[in-house]
């Protein structure tokens, strides 16, 4: 009997030992099996899209607080009464936390997609450029192909209702701009070669004069006191709706430069709105908003909301355009 025990002991420690190294290695096992990870890779969404955009246009981010509600906002003016609207939007969307859908492309004068000239790069915001993997059931093709104007645009629309899957928005909003609109670098690429190097001295003005009237005495006066106060600088850049206007400013400068990049059409009502070829339009635009803001002093026509915008980004410090920021001195 002690034999008996002394051999029964024996396996049994052998026994425990062995299950306790079978335990330990089936702990290690577990433990390895539960803290493997997958070496990073980001989300298509993460992914720099073709057009130049932070976010994908074709396919939604998988963040489930976003995947509800959705905004819509549809384009309506021209750039900057656009771009307004669309600030107001992405205010919205961020603070709602719900997908918001740029569609320019139901407003003929922007001419084309968003992400054809801007990119937005705001980590907050999530949005897309088209209707792609949105099933019809939650937006439908007739709200997809239809314009603002038959959503009932005469002013602007931002209100939000918590209790819509889909709120459609559109119109002005005053003299405001997200900071992280830019234009793209394909953009700047097409247009480059009309722009003005800030280490060139001049002056700029916007005169509009079709749709908003000023008075070209009162500006012709301004042209002359503002060449007087910088008597250095013999150059000024004219950006205007006005077919008269140029001429008017050059034989009456005779010892200037004047120059300008952009040339009005005939019965347009408006330079940057209204033209039959939609992208040189759009690129005639912002080469005198880049061309104004780099300026060394800027004379604005006081009752346009373009002229307001270009001050706004002057006096805050920030431009459409990346890397770009205006030192121009405004003479209102």
């Amino acid at each position: 009997m002690p034999g008996y025990y002394k051999m029964h002991s024996r396996h049994s420690r052998h026994s425990k030992r062995a299950h306790k190294h079978k335990s330990r290695t089936h702990r290690k096992k577990t433990y390895r099996k539960k803290t493997y990870r997958r070496p990073y890779k980001p989300c298509r969404c993460h992914r720099k899209n073709k057009r130049g955009g932070s976010k994908c246009d074709t396919k939604l981010h998988a963040n489930k607080n976003h995947m509800n509600k959705y905004i819509i906002y549809k384009g309506t003016g021209g750039l900057f009464h656009n771009l307004s609207g669309l600030t107001k939007s992405i205010n919205i969307a961020i603070k709602n936390k719900c997908i918001l859908i740029i569609d320019m492309e139901s407003h003929l004068h922007f001419g084309g997609n968003f992400h054809d000239y801007f990119t937005i790069n705001c980590k907050e915001l999530v949005y897309k450029t088209n209707y792609d993997n949105i099933p019809n059931n939650i937006i439908s093709n007739d709200v997809r192909n239809r314009p603002a104007t038959l959503f009932g645009y005469k002013g602007n629309n931002v209100s939000y209702s918590t209790n819509n899957i889909v709120n459609i928005t559109y119109g002005y909003q005053g003299v405001i701009i997200n900071k992280d609109i830019k234009v793209n670098e394909s953009t700047i690429n097409s247009i480059k070669h009309r722009l003005l190097s800030n280490k060139k001295k001049y002056i700029a003005i916007h005169f509009r004069n079709t749709d908003i009237k000023h008075d070209i005495n009162l500006y012709l006066a301004k042209i002359n006191s503002v060449f007087n106060s910088y008597p250095n600088i013999n150059t000024l850049y004219v950006a205007t709706d006005d077919p008269t206007f140029y001429d008017i400013v050059k034989s009456r400068f005779l010892n200037k430069n004047i120059i300008r990049s952009t040339i009005p059409e005939p019965n347009v009502k408006n330079l940057h709105f209204g033209c039959k070829d939609k992208v040189k339009q759009q690129h005639n635009c912002l080469i005198d908003v880049y061309n104004l803001l780099v300026s060394d002093v800027f004379i604005p026509s006081v009752n346009s909301g373009f002229s307001k915008t270009i001050m706004l980004m002057i006096k805050e410090g920030f431009t459409i355009f990346p890397n770009t920021i205006s030192n121009s001195v405004i003479m209102d």
